[in-house]
């Protein structure tokens, strides 16, 4: 393992899950680290979207640094409007589980290598 994965990884154990702002300036959940055959990635989802930003390009981490009750806002739209917590509390209807889901999304992006797992919450 390289020393450069190492701090990536380090980075992912101290924030798996929290909301972070993109190199866009968009509002995201880092769930995860990857790599494809040119870079190593930090792995982002919307709600409803996986999305791979290079590690050459600063997360901004949220928690910690804006006012708390407005943190938990935003954990609270993402619990009522992000796909994985909808799968979850419907998946007798949708028949479908967390793991399911979680497998279907990581298998549309089959260049990708995990080195984590995705952590949503």
């Amino acid at each position: 393992m390289t020393n450069v994965l190492k701090e990536i990884l380090k980075e992912y154990n101290d924030h798996k899950g929290e909301f972070v702002i993109n190199g866009l300036g968009k509002v995201m959940r880092f769930v995860g680290i990857s790599e494809d055959e040119y870079d190593y990635s930090y792995v982002l989802y919307t709600g409803s979207k996986l999305y791979f930003e290079t590690v050459l390009v600063k997360l901004i981490f949220l928690k910690g640094k804006i006012d708390d009750s407005d943190y938990k806002m935003i954990e609270k739209s993402a619990r009522l409007n992000h796909d994985i917590h909808l799968v979850q509390d419907n998946s007798t209807v949708l028949g479908e589980t967390v793991g399911e889901y979680i497998t279907e999304i990581m298998g549309k992006h089959p260049f990708e290598k995990f080195h984590t797992p995705l952590i949503f919450k």
